[in-house]
């Protein structure tokens, strides 16, 4: 159960110069061009990790360029839903990274490792929910990994009291590539703990 938080008394994010550096503290995301401009913010490294974001509405990504990049501070969905369209939501979560309380919806393709919510992650991702379509069209057939949640839980990662409902496949008959419900590798020192995956997704939990 999610804890729904107020967010009107947080900072919006759209009233913040995006061209300084970020006070660490908690800032609210309304919309697609507040998260994107988030986005540009982490890629010009003026965002300090341990800053918090809180989802204030469900985000369409549709009709924009969305850019995974890295992200290692705190996202609060705030039982809101982000709908993907054609990129993950992160390429990287860091190992301060929490993603707490959000549901993905629509699509994300790529030629690389993929997973709804990151690449690869070495944080957290806690009381989270997929119902989108994950699909990895590997590179000249080499098949790539490609998970629910992540493809590549990496040291320190974990994912916990989550499920996935949506579909994971990886094109590709060369390479080493596996697919996994919640995520499709799974190094040393990781966790999977309380999820669950319907039966539709057609894989193991974890691929490896």
């Amino acid at each position: 159960e999610v804890i729904v938080r107020d967010t009107s008394t947080m900072t919006k994010l759209s009233t913040v110069d995006e061209t300084q550096a970020l006070a660490i503290g908690t800032y609210s995301i309304s919309t697609k061009e507040e998260l994107v401009q988030m986005t540009n913010m982490l890629e010009k490294g003026l965002i300090a990790s341990k800053t918090e974001f809180v989802l204030a509405n469900d985000i369409d990504l549709s009709g924009i360029h969305w850019k995974s990049t890295k992200f290692d501070g705190v996202f609060d969905g705030n039982g809101h839903t982000i709908r993907l369209k054609g990129a993950a939501l992160w390429k990287n979560i860091g190992p301060n990274g929490v993603i707490q309380n959000v549901g993905i919806l629509g699509s994300a393709t790529g030629t690389n490792d993929m997973g709804a919510i990151a690449g690869n992650c070495e944080g957290l991702i806690i009381n989270c929910w997929s119902r989108a379509e994950i699909n990895s069209a590997g590179q000249n057939n080499n098949r790539k990994n490609t998970g629910g949640f992540v493809a590549n839980l990496l040291s320190g990662g974990a994912v916990i009291n989550s499920y996935v409902a949506g579909t994971v496949s990886a094109k590709g008959t060369t390479g080493n590539g596996v697919t996994g419900a919640i995520a499709a590798t799974s190094a040393a020192n990781t966790k999977i703990g309380n999820c669950y995956w319907l039966t539709t997704v057609n894989a193991n939990g974890c691929g490896t």
